[in-house]
């Protein structure tokens, strides 16, 4: 793959958003008119980015921020300060698709995209499991496309590995869950994807004479899923559809 030592989307964010929290006050919310967990004074992005990347609050709580933060979204920097609190999930989703085919800095501008288009199209209160799973859905479209594959015999995208786990999104095995529950894979499957994506489990393991029988089945499977994300069928449980 080739090496681009220039900036990418999120580079350019995180350097702006820096640039933009450095020099108190910088952007800052008043966590007393935010959420009873929030600090009862002026907090600044950068103190909330480090904090929402602990589980220290609870879903209402990091909600009610992101409802705050939305609140500034026709502010450009207030844009950048969105961005920049979610900066680490990002940069996940979009390392976990990158591909020979497919390199990290387009991936990146494809995921910061479909975060600030989900921001964009956020109405009443903000959800972040919407946010974040706006970009998972637009980093996975591109890398689908570019790559030219259809998650068939033997080919797949890392779809598991770019979910963003515990405190920013349930991680796959809920969604693997999910799945089951919309009836898009079976339970024999469910168990196949998690043991061998999430638990590094070897297909030989399940049976050493069908490995070949069994990554079609799973190939299959995780085809269906991609397809359920991308058309908005799959879902965090009260996320986007």
């Amino acid at each position: 793959m080739p090496t681009d030592t220039n900036p990418s989307a999120l580079d350019t964010a995180e350097e702006t958003f820096l640039s933009l929290t450095g020099t108190p006050p910088g952007l800052c919310l008043d966590g007393r008119t935010v959420h009873g967990e929030l600090p009862a004074r002026r907090v600044g992005l950068r103190e909330l980015r480090v904090a929402l990347g602990q589980p220290r609050w609870s879903a209402g709580a990091r909600d009610a921020l992101w409802t705050a933060v939305l609140a500034h979204r026709d502010d450009p920097a207030w844009l950048i300060g969105a961005t920049g609190l979610a900066m680490a999930p990002l940069r996940h989703i979009a390392a976990a698709l990158t591909t020979v085919r497919v390199e990290k800095a387009d991936l990146e501008g494809e995921v910061l995209t479909g975060f600030v288009a989900q921001i964009r199209a956020a109405t009443g209160p903000a959800r972040e499991a919407v946010l974040l799973w706006g970009a998972l859905r637009a980093g996975l479209a591109a890398a689908h496309h570019d790559a030219l594959v259809r998650l068939t015999y033997g080919a797949c995208l890392p779809l598991l590995a770019a979910i963003p786990t515990a405190p920013w999104l349930p991680g796959p095995q809920a969604i693997l869950q999910q799945a089951v529950r919309l009836g898009l894979i079976s339970a024999l499957e469910y168990q196949l994807i998690h043991e061998t994506r999430v638990q590094d489990r070897r297909l030989l393991d399940f049976d050493p004479d069908a490995g070949e029988e069994l990554a079609v089945i799973r190939a299959k499977a995780e085809g269906r899923l991609v397809t359920a994300i991308l058309d908005g069928r799959l879902a965090p449980t009260g996320g986007p559809r």
